[in-house]
């Protein structure tokens, strides 16, 4: 269940998506609904945290412009930069420096293709408290110095 979702782009404004629904949405493909959480864990904690950990990956991708370093996973479409790693760190430490009994998931911890994406997500699908994180969405335009990119958070 996706309760929220927060994403962060390089004009530094912050878009924050409450997913947490009356009515029942299904994501394609899915038997999951979003509903109301079923935790004690308010949202609006879940909302600071979030933006907080954003806004400061955020400032390592403006400050990371000058100067990006590539590194590829497979190919030239799935890439990584020095920014990518920073960025999730910080988010990691920021999230986990409030919810340190949460669990983790970002994207530069996983091997690259679906396969090993849709693993991941398995093996933690059952957690109650789980951030999913891509710290730059996007990346071959930030590489690119084209600013299409931006931060995402989720909580499910």
């Amino acid at each position: 269940m996706l309760r929220f979702l927060c994403y962060f782009t390089w004009a530094s404004q912050i878009n924050v998506l409450s997913l947490v629904s009356q009515r029942p949405f299904t994501f394609p493909g899915k038997n999951s609904l979003l509903s109301q959480p079923t935790n004690d864990l308010p949202l609006q904690n879940v909302a600071q945290v979030a933006e907080q950990a954003a806004r400061e990956a955020g400032a390592i991708i403006n400050a990371g412009m000058a100067g990006i370093e590539l590194k590829s996973k497979i190919g030239q479409r799935d890439i990584v930069t020095d920014a990518d790693v920073k960025c999730q760190a910080v988010i990691k430490d920021v999230i986990l420096t409030a919810f340190p009994s949460h669990k983790f998931l970002g994207e530069e911890d996983v091997p690259p293709g679906r396969d090993a994406a849709t693993v991941a997500v398995a093996e933690l699908s059952q957690e109650e408290h789980l951030w999913i994180v891509d710290p730059i969405d996007g990346t071959s335009n930030f590489a690119a110095s084209m600013p299409l990119s931006g931060v995402i958070i989720a909580y499910a």
